[in-house]
């Protein structure tokens, strides 16, 4: 495996379903195509971050589960290394699938991307309904292949 696959591999951060599942009432239930709407919409911002270097500010905009489960300058180091990748090319949206995972509303999302070290790359962005917002909750980096 060459250096940019692994570090592709290494960029894995699925949060999801490691959260314990709450106690409290179900929330009431979601329209599935708003939600992946909106999700896919806060899914673009969250990841324009990224693609500007802001990964302070990402990590800051992710959801609780999300800045619980991975500390701060660990995120900033893991995705950081992305950068290796070279500039973001053309990212298409491929799936958006609603699921309710550990008792959260839950979309995830999966993009077809091309960088310039790295074409043919899919990113999975879990955004999960956190505190009325949709904020990722996991993001995965798949090399070509």
């Amino acid at each position: 495996m060459n250096q940019t696959a692994a570090l592709a591999v290494a960029l894995a951060v699925t949060i999801l379903p490691a959260a314990p599942a709450r106690a409290e009432a179900p929330p009431p239930p979601v329209d599935e195509s708003v939600a992946k709407r909106d999700a896919t919409a806060a899914a673009k911002a969250w990841l324009a971050l990224i693609d500007a270097g802001k990964y302070g500010e990402s990590w800051e905009q992710a959801s609780s589960v999300f800045r619980g489960k991975v500390k701060k300058e660990e995120w900033v180091s893991m995705i950081g290394a992305r950068s290796s990748f070279g500039k973001l090319r053309e990212r298409k949206l491929d799936t958006a699938t609603y699921r309710m995972i550990d008792g959260r509303p839950t979309v995830v999302i999966l993009w077809n991307a091309s960088y310039e070290a790295m074409p043919g790359l899919t990113e999975q962005v879990a955004m999960t309904l956190d505190d009325g917002k949709w904020r990722a909750s996991g993001y995965f980096v798949k090399p070509p292949g």
